[in-house]
């Protein structure tokens, strides 16, 4: 009896040690990549329509697509009336740079309070509800590119 269980513990002592042995970490060496790019060169890219002054670019580390609809003519400020309603054509365009189809849903991130904001692709008749400021309601534009296709 005592023989077996001295030979438990001995047991019990080994696979302890190989436990503590055993590697915690590694280092993996991968060929993955990562570029910073700007907006308007990415994979999947949203470009400024030069023709409006409310689209435009914000530089922080890499230039990023920036709405202003308060820029007027000239860049100047001019503000937005209540119960008016404002259409800006072809504001920005989407392009896919990928040989892939996309699939591209674009969205308004947070609250827009005062106004509803209604978005469409161009060519297209059916506009959709980004925000609704009566219910605070958030909807979703959806759309497919085509490999290299862009649309504004």
């Amino acid at each position: 009896m005592k023989k077996s269980l001295l030979v438990v513990v001995v047991l019990l002592c080994v696979a302890s040690m190989m436990a503590a042995m055993a590697y915690t970490t590694a280092h993996v060496k991968s060929m993955t990549t990562v570029k910073l790019t700007n907006t308007d060169e990415a994979l999947l890219a949203l470009v400024a329509n030069p023709a409006h002054q409310a689209s435009g670019y914000h530089a922080v580390t890499a230039r990023i697509l920036k709405l202003d609809l308060n820029k007027g003519f000239e860049g100047k400020k001019f503000g937005i009336q209540p119960f008016s309603v404002y259409s800006w054509n072809e504001l920005f365009k989407v392009k896919n740079n990928s040989e892939n189809k996309v699939e591209v849903t674009i969205t308004i991130d947070g609250n827009c309070g005062i106004t509803d904001i209604d978005a469409r692709v161009s060519g297209t008749t059916a506009w959709t509800r980004l925000y609704n400021r009566v219910s605070g309601k958030q909807d979703a534009l959806k759309f497919v590119l085509g490999p290299n296709e862009e649309i504004y």
